[in-house]
């Protein structure tokens, strides 16, 4: 098989290790080469991390848990250190302390919580809630498609509100909106108020 990159699996598509190398070589990273995180963005020249209790660094990290797409971040051990430092708790990512899961971007916390030990792993649902603007949303996402890759079955309710300035015209709403989930095969209900 040719060798080739595919962005969605994280690494080669084949090789002497399959498919998931560069997960498993961050996950091993972490330990006391760089640090890693999701859900952070940069600013000029800066590296902003909104949660820093989120930063790995010091200890091995899932490979399951390595996100490879936009806002996930390699630094330096230095600046893992730094930045985790000025967390207004000082705690470790590592710890087993209940956190409480929040949306892929700040402000939007579900209402859930996620206790990281062993006595999880026997459990075999879950479910999250959470309100989300737009930008909210759609940076959830992956993390939608992550939990739909791991789970056998994923099933959402959802509901959309949407306000706009201006009246919105039925001829676009079908085109833009209900043709794609038509397609998608999504039984949706709507109505125009």
């Amino acid at each position: 098989m040719k060798r080739g990159f595919r962005p969605d699996c994280g690494g080669p598509v084949a090789g002497r290790r399959g498919r998931y190398t560069l997960r498993d070589a961050v996950a091993r990273g972490t330990i006391d080469h760089f640090g890693y995180v999701a859900g952070a963005h940069v600013e000029g020249s800066s590296l902003i991390v909104p949660r820093p209790e989120l930063i790995r660094f010091g200890a091995a990290t899932p490979p399951d848990e390595v996100d490879l797409g936009l806002g996930c971040f390699l630094m330096s051990a230095k600046l893992a250190t730094e930045k985790r430092g000025s967390a207004a708790d000082g705690a470790s990512t590592t710890e087993s302390a209940p956190t409480t899961a929040r949306s892929a971007s700040e402000g939007a916390a579900p209402s859930e919580t996620v206790t990281p030990s062993s006595d999880m792993d026997a459990k075999t649902h879950y479910q999250v809630r959470f309100n989300a603007d737009a930008a909210q949303l759609f940076r959830a996402l992956p993390a939608l498609q992550n939990l739909a890759d791991r789970a056998d079955m994923l099933s959402a309710l959802i509901e959309i509100h949407a306000d706009a300035h201006e009246p919105f015209d039925r001829g676009w709403l079908r085109n833009a909106v209900t043709e794609h989930l038509d397609e998608a095969g999504i039984d949706a209900e709507s109505r125009l108020y």
